[in-house]
């Protein structure tokens, strides 16, 4: 196997199979960051929506599945 190959699989392993609390913390820590920068932006985007409508989603359906998502 290529070394490419070999510290992929144990960064996977690392990272989505470990047990170490240490791991699983640092795996929270950045989910939590990526989903607060997730919940701003779909924040900024309706309520750019709702103060100019039609402005930034032109399709109901578009700002149905912003909401609702």
């Amino acid at each position: 196997m290529s070394k490419v190959l070999l510290n992929t699989v144990y960064w996977f392993k690392r990272w989505f199979l470990s047990t170490n609390h240490k791991d699983i913390g640092t795996m929270y820590f950045m989910f939590s960051i990526w989903s607060g920068l997730m919940g701003t932006g779909l924040s900024i985007i309706i309520r750019m929506e709702l103060a100019m409508p039609g402005k930034m989603l032109e399709d109901g359906q578009l700002y149905n599945l912003v909401v609702t998502a």
